[in-house]
């Protein structure tokens, strides 16, 4: 949870909570929303995944979405370990 951020130009502050799990040796989820903690009304949400492709390279994905002019988009990385 995250409510020390920094102040939106709005005045507002976001209000944040995720989780995630392991749900196979190789693969991890997660997710989370977040709101105003007063003021505005829009809300967020995301879902991500881990996938171990290897045991040294790792295949992230998210997709972010929400109401109003929250923030949505997509992406995809690839993570070299070591």
């Amino acid at each position: 949870m995250d409510v020390t951020g920094p102040v939106r130009p709005s005045g507002a502050r976001r209000f944040a909570v995720g989780a995630e799990g392991r749900v196979h040796r190789r693969l991890v989820v997660r997710g989370g929303v977040n709101a105003a903690a007063s003021g505005d009304r829009r809300t967020g949400a995301s879902a991500g995944a881990s996938l171990a492709a290897t045991d040294s390279v790792l295949i992230d994905a998210v997709v972010t979405g929400g109401s109003g002019g929250a923030p949505r988009g997509w992406g995809l990385a690839a993570r070299l370990g070591y």
